[in-house]
């Protein structure tokens, strides 16, 4: 069941980040934010569980969900 989900901050480099800039040089590297999510999931059995996403669906709080596991993302 879904209980709740906030946003988290995350940043990212910009595309300078692996050139080797350096403060001062007027080329310092960017870093942009990058929306992250922590969705909280009531499981069957009362545990809970938080799981990270950049793209949540929009869910209702106490809507059913069904989770799947063994997949993990690239990112993580």
């Amino acid at each position: 069941m879904f209980v709740s989900m906030r946003e988290v901050e995350s940043e990212d480099t910009g595309a300078g980040a692996a050139g080797g800039a350096t403060a001062g040089s007027g080329d310092e590297t960017r870093l942009k934010r990058t929306p992250r999510y922590e969705i909280t999931i009531r499981m069957a059995d009362g545990s809970t569980r938080v799981v990270g996403d950049a793209n949540p669906a929009r869910w209702r709080a106490g809507e059913r969900l069904i989770v799947i596991t063994g997949a993990n993302p690239p990112h993580q």
